[in-house]
C-alpha cells in the first residue's frame, strides 16, 4: 500500500508553455512487510489553457538507503533549476554511485588496501 509522505508543486513558465511539476515522496509497504521509499516526478505541460503533455518518472525503491532517498528528494524538490521527469533517474543513478563510492571509501582501512 502506498502513501504520500511529502508533496511539492512547482510551476515553470517557458514562453507560450508552462509546466506544473509535482514531486512526491511516497512510502510503500509490501505484503511481506518490506518498506520502500519512492520519489515520483510528474510534469504537466500547459499551452493555451490546455494540457498538451504529461510525463512521469519514479526513482528510489530498494537501491538507495532511506536517508539517502530523503536527502535526494529534498535536493530535487528545492533545486534552483527545476528537475524534469526525464532527468530524475539519471540524477538518482549519479546519487547512488556517489553514495556507493562514499560507503566504499569509509570501509577501507587507512593506508589503502
Amino acid at each position: 500500500m502506498e502513501h504520500v509522505i511529502k508533496d511539492v508543486v512547482r510551476s515553470v513558465d517557458a514562453g507560450e508553455k508552462s509546466h506544473v511539476l509535482r514531486y512526491r515522496l511516497c512510502g510503500e509497504r509490501t505484503r511481506n512487510g518490506g518498506h520502500f521509499l519512492l520519489i515520483k516526478c510528474y510534469c504537466e505541460t500547459w499551452q493555451n489553457s490546455r494540457i498538451t503533455g504529461e510525463e512521469l518518472s519514479v526513482a528510489g525503491g530498494s537501491v538507495m538507503e532511506h536517508r539517502a532517498i530523503l536527502d535526494f528528494f529534498r535536493r530535487v524538490a528545492t533545486a534552483k533549476e527545476p528537475v524534469f521527469p526525464c532527468h530524475l533517474n539519471e540524477l538518482a543513478r549519479d546519487e547512488y554511485q556517489t553514495q556507493g563510492a562514499g560507503t566504499i571509501a569509509r570501509a577501507r582501512p587507512a593506508g589503502g588496501g
